[in-house]
């Protein structure tokens, strides 16, 4: 193998590393993004949520109904955006490491880095929301975003901390 084709492979390896830890936030970014659209407005959800609260709750009024509506709603964007927090934390953390190579101390810059992405991505996604009809953005949203991203890495500490061997 001459040393042009060994740049080659190791620029595809590079590429494929890259492509490996930055496409599923990129994903979960998209998958967010359809879902800020008319699809998963308050108004088309609520048609399939009310029903099947109603049928697990057939005695509940439509105010606790309302709530629940808003509870779950609420959980899914805690949801969403800590599982896009935890993505952008392993595309950070895991860019520069070499295969192999073992986190021995918590990397608490690039835990910022990836809360604050997405915290920001939090942000667009309500300003996007603005935009589109029957929906509303609101910084209450991203302040439920911005927790579901910090509980999400401080579990993710957690499990850092407790586990024996490390990632």
């Amino acid at each position: 193998m001459d040393a042009n084709s060994e740049a080659v492979t190791r620029s595809d390896r590079k590429l494929s590393k890259r492509l490996y830890l930055w496409l599923p936030p990129v994903l979960m970014m998209s998958l967010i993004f359809i879902g800020s659209t008319v699809i998963l407005s308050g108004d088309n959800t609520s048609r399939i949520l009310v029903p099947l609260l109603k049928f697990f709750f057939p005695y509940a009024d439509t105010e606790t109904l309302n709530l629940f509506r808003w509870v779950i709603r609420k959980c899914a964007h805690m949801g969403e955006f800590g599982l896009l927090a935890l993505l952008f934390w392993r595309a950070i953390v895991f860019s520069n490491l070499k295969p192999g190579t073992k986190i021995l101390k918590w990397p608490v810059l690039k835990t910022w880095q990836a809360w604050c992405l997405t915290v920001l991505y939090a942000a667009s996604d309500e300003f996007h929301q603005t935009f589109v009809p029957s929906r509303v953005g609101a910084i209450s949203d991203v302040g439920f975003d911005a927790f579901g991203a910090t509980m999400s890495l401080l579990l993710l500490f957690a499990w850092f901390k407790f586990k024996a061997d490390k990632f």
